[in-house]
Parts: C-alpha cells; structure tokens; sequence
C-alpha cells in the first residue's frame, strides 16, 4: 500500500509528531512505502527528520502556506501521480 503523511510539524521529536513517526515507521517496516511530506521549504527545516528516512521512510518538503490554488494542485499533483492510496494529515492546518 502506498500512504502519505501530510504534517505541518517543526520537529519530530516531541507531541503530536512522534504519533506520526512512529506509524510512518511501523508501516514502512511491514513492507509499505510510506511517505512523509512537511510543510516547509526544505527538508532541513524539520528537526530529528533523520529518524523517518534511516527508518525507510520518505521524506519531502512542500511548501503549502499560504493556502492557494496553486499549493493545493501541486499536492493534488502528487498524490495523482505517485498514486498513493492513503493520504494522512497530522495537525488541522495540514488540512
């Protein structure tokens, strides 16, 4: 099965985000490909992310505030094309 997670997290390593992790972390180990895409610029942004890709996990960054037409047809876009079955959000601004 192909799942994304959708967050708006700064860091992975404390709240809400370590739910997610570790999630994203147990599917990935059953044999799913799991993807994980922050709303930030770059990848770099988002601290202790090194946990998700060492677990198998893969990790993006997508930009998606401010919440335009453009933003959303990029995520649309994506979903679409890398046919994922699953979307997850995490947090209501993920939304």
């Amino acid at each position: 099965m192909k799942l994304l997670h959708l967050a708006t997290h700064g860091s992975v390593t404390r709240g809400g985000a370590v739910q997610m992790v570790r999630l994203a972390l147990a599917l990935a180990s059953r044999g799913h490909r799991v993807k994980a895409i922050f709303n930030r610029r770059r990848v770099e942004e988002v601290d202790g992310v090194s946990v998700l890709t060492d677990g198998g996990v893969e990790v993006e960054a997508l930009p998606l505030e401010p919440l335009s037409p453009r933003n959303l047809l990029a995520l649309r876009r994506m979903v679409l094309e890398e046919g994922f079955q699953v979307v997850h959000t995490h947090r209501d601004p993920a939304l």
